[in-house]
């Protein structure tokens, strides 16, 4: 009768144990659902850097990027804040200016001065050129000897009629000037237009005034090719010269001209050069009115 009741005792412990294990295998099958403090592994956290004062992180291009003002964009391609809509898309003004055919045909003419421009360190600008009384874009490409002195400088300058984009094409000789002890400029500039006649010199002394400039003959230091295809008027040399005759005649500004070497080296002489060319592509070599 004992042995009974053991038995009958033994069958209910291991029903019970049943049970219990029952219990914890089917609670340890259920996906419970976060409370409301809890965040599951695989929620999205967005990157957020702390870029400082002036700054915020953008999340396309995933980086620092600045605050522009109002009416103003960050344009990648340039790497600063630019006015609503002068962004280039499709590939940055570099790339452009360096596949042009423009360029192209500039590269074929004069090898040895590409074989030294140093792509890596050009750089786009968008100044506000005096003579055109208007902001220019400008593409530089520096010209580094085996030294590593900055010998010269091509500098390109889109221009576009009828939705085509052609390029004028600069060389600065920088040869002729001299830095002074405060990282200054001074002596002569001298420039040739590509697929032109026109070439530019100016000097402004080691007080920064500029002594003299004037259009010459050219091409002096680089060698033009026949452009059998151009559908544009390129810049004549007598449409520059009486541009930039016009220019100082009526904006009293050559005072102003040595002021701006002084502060940005070539922005007002070489500037002047360049934005009277810009002038006479869009106005087919017409005179000031």
């Amino acid at each position: 009768m004992k042995r009974q009741k053991n038995f009958v005792f033994a069958g209910k412990i291991l029903f019970a144990v049943t049970i219990v294990i029952a219990i914890v295998f089917i609670n340890s099958c259920k996906r419970e659902k976060p409370g409301p403090t809890e965040t599951t592994e695989n929620k999205i956290k967005p990157q957020v850097v702390d870029c400082g004062p002036g700054y915020h992180w953008d999340f396309t291009l995933r980086q620092c990027i600045p605050n522009c003002p109002g009416g103003y964009v960050y344009c990648p391609s340039l790497g600063t804040c630019v006015p609503n809509g002068g962004c280039a898309t499709g590939g940055n003004d570099i790339d452009k200016f360096r596949t042009s055919a423009d360029f192209i045909s500039f590269e074929n003419s004069n090898p040895a001065i590409a074989a030294k421009i140093d792509y890596e360190a050009a750089r786009v600008r968008i100044d506000y050129n005096k003579l055109l009384a208007e902001d220019l874009k400008t593409i530089y490409f520096p010209i580094i000897e085996s030294s590593g002195d900055t010998s010269g400088m091509v500098i390109g300058v889109p221009i576009t009629n009828d939705n085509i984009t052609n390029y004028l094409i600069f060389y600065a000789n920088n040869q002729l000037l001299v830095r002074d002890s405060r990282g200054y400029y001074y002596g002569t500039v001298q420039a040739d237009l590509y697929n032109t006649t026109a070439s530019y010199t100016a000097q402004f002394n080691s007080n920064f005034e500029l002594v003299a400039d004037a259009v010459v003959p050219g091409p002096r230091w680089i060698s033009n090719y026949s452009c059998s295809t151009c559908r544009w008027v390129w810049p004549s040399s007598k449409c520059i010269g009486d541009a930039i005759s016009y220019f100082f005649a009526t904006c009293n500004c050559k005072f102003l001209c040595a002021v701006s070497n002084y502060a940005s080296t070539l922005s007002c002489t070489l500037g002047t050069f360049i934005g009277a060319a810009a002038f006479c592509a869009r106005n087919g070599n017409m005179p000031h009115r």
